[in-house]
């Protein structure tokens, strides 16, 4: 996981400036799947947790929508979080607090109503994944909600041609492999289980909970 991270930072710190750019792939807010989870979550005072922050574009589409929300960030890299920053400053958000922090080590000393990740588990290795799923599982509170953005190949043809395109051909080994995840029964390893996946143009929301038998152990 160490040589992961490492990696991981490396890469993050030369595209922060530029990582924004990917938001143009959701040209629609049909087919915009932050806005999608952003309406799923009620303008209530829930405690959430994002997971794999980045430049924040999840969490600022649900602090835009939602201000008595209180929303937890963190992230492995500093210049991500930097970018994430400056445009909460420039927008005003004040329900937003940043932490730069390994996902597979979060520490937290809260439980979390709602935690969310956006396009972030396709970049780690299994072993990783499994470990920041667990993670994410063992903060969220005993029925809370677990919400995850992550690519899905189109089924109509020019969808399809341009996700062969990108992203594709800009992701890391095995994302052939990541795109046939049974979630189902990925997250159950963890005390998660699905409730419903949404479809958007690139994209789909998992939307899950922690399990009673969860609950019932915790």
């Amino acid at each position: 996981m160490k040589n992961h991270n490492e990696k991981a930072k490396f890469q993050y710190k030369l595209f922060a400036g530029v990582y924004d750019l990917m938001d143009l792939l959701f040209v629609t807010r049909k087919g915009n799947p932050r806005l999608g989870l952003a309406r799923h979550i009620p303008n209530e005072e829930l405690s959430i947790l994002d997971v794999c922050f980045g430049t924040g574009n999840s969490a600022l589409a649900i602090a835009r929508k939602n201000d008595k929300n209180k929303i937890t960030g963190i992230d492995l890299s500093l210049e991500m979080l930097a970018v994430a920053r400056r445009k909460i400053k420039k927008k005003r958000i004040d329900n937003i607090t940043l932490h730069c922090m390994d996902a597979t080590h979060l520490d937290l000393q809260q439980r979390f109503d709602i935690v969310t990740t956006s396009l972030s588990l396709h970049e780690m290795p299994p072993a990783v994944m499994e470990a920041a799923i667990g993670e994410m599982s063992r903060v969220l509170k005993p029925g809370g909600s677990l919400y995850i953005i992550e690519w899905n190949r189109p089924s109509h043809k020019l969808g399809a041609a341009m996700f062969n395109f990108f992203p594709y051909r800009f992701e890391p080994r095995g994302f052939g492999d990541f795109l046939k995840i049974d979630w189902g029964a990925q997250l159950k390893k963890s005390g998660i289980s699905v409730d419903a996946i949404e479809a958007y143009t690139f994209t789909k929301l998992i939307i899950a909970h922690k399990t009673m038998d969860e609950q019932t152990n915790a």
